[in-house]
């Protein structure tokens, strides 16, 4: 069965002109990775509706199973995310009854904790109402952290598109414990298994063949070298695979970390230490 395919697509100006660390993206491809699907795509754009239909359109055409965008899920002029994302998939936008009670009762919610304001103006209660005009037939999702509510929109039988809020605190809040479901639908459940092992040699060059060799042999593990600064500059060599069966991982892997062994003695290479990632 192919992997499932995931894309990203980064929405800001904030990013784009330094003044905010983009986490998000990584810990996105933490969470598509590790159900053993592959991250096709990771774009970031700023605030304009063209260039996110852009890039929306560019992540289509790549077939993804769930194009996740972050960001621009807001009160303000500059978020403009949902309206874009209508707009590229030629859908209505109309006010989202479920998605105005999510953002009442996030407003309550805050409100309570002296947060925000009770009593605020008309435009701050329209600003508020922006955040529920979704695509017709998109379904919000709660944001248990912030305001604005996540969005889910099919683009077919076989596609989604996921909208986040930018901030990390919600972005982690809803894909952890609401977006479950959207994510084992499109991503399904497999694994993703990581060796790591350090050698004992500085150069990498050396290294070079004996991971050309083992790439070749073994297509579906991912063979990396590179020098780790806490080792000295040590040549660290990550064997990475994925698929549905985690036994049939770990024999790949296995089978894969002996071929390297052998390789690597004939280079006058020796491995310090190994250690595997990602194992319950």
């Amino acid at each position: 069965m192919p992997r499932r395919r995931g894309a990203i697509i980064t929405i800001g100006d904030e990013v784009l002109n330094g003044s905010t660390l983009d986490t998000n993206s990584h810990w996105l491809c933490t969470q598509i990775a590790g159900r053993g699907a592959l991250v096709t795509t990771v774009v970031t754009v700023h605030d304009d509706p063209v260039a996110i239909q852009d890039a929306l359109a560019y992540c289509i055409r790549t077939e993804p199973d769930l194009i996740f965008t972050i960001g621009g899920l807001g009160p303000t002029i500059d978020d403009r995310t949902v309206e874009s994302v209508a707009r590229a998939l030629e859908l209505p936008l109309e006010i989202n009854q479920t998605a105005i009670e999510y953002i009442q009762k996030r407003y309550s919610d805050l409100e309570s904790q002296g947060i925000v304001e009770r009593d605020v103006s008309a435009s701050a209660r329209n600003a508020r109402k922006k955040m529920a005009l979704l695509p017709t037939g998109a379904v919000p999702i709660y944001n248990p952290v912030g305001a604005a509510p996540a969005v889910v929109i099919d683009v077919d039988d076989t596609m989604s598109v996921l909208c986040l809020p930018g901030v990390p605190a919600e972005v982690r809040a809803i894909v952890s414990r609401h977006a479950s479901g959207i994510l084992e639908r499109r991503l399904g459940s497999g694994f993703l298994r990581t060796m790591t092992i350090m050698t004992s040699t500085n150069d990498e060059s050396v290294l070079a063949e004996a991971s050309a060799v083992l790439t070749r042999e073994f297509v579906d593990v991912y063979v990396k070298t590179r020098p780790i600064r806490q080792e000295g500059g040590r040549i660290g060599v990550t064997l990475t695979a994925s698929g549905n069966n985690q036994a049939k991982i770990g024999v790949l892997l296995d089978t894969a970390f002996r071929r390297l062994t052998v390789l690597l003695e004939e280079y006058g290479v020796s491995i310090v230490r190994c250690r595997i990632d990602n194992a319950d």
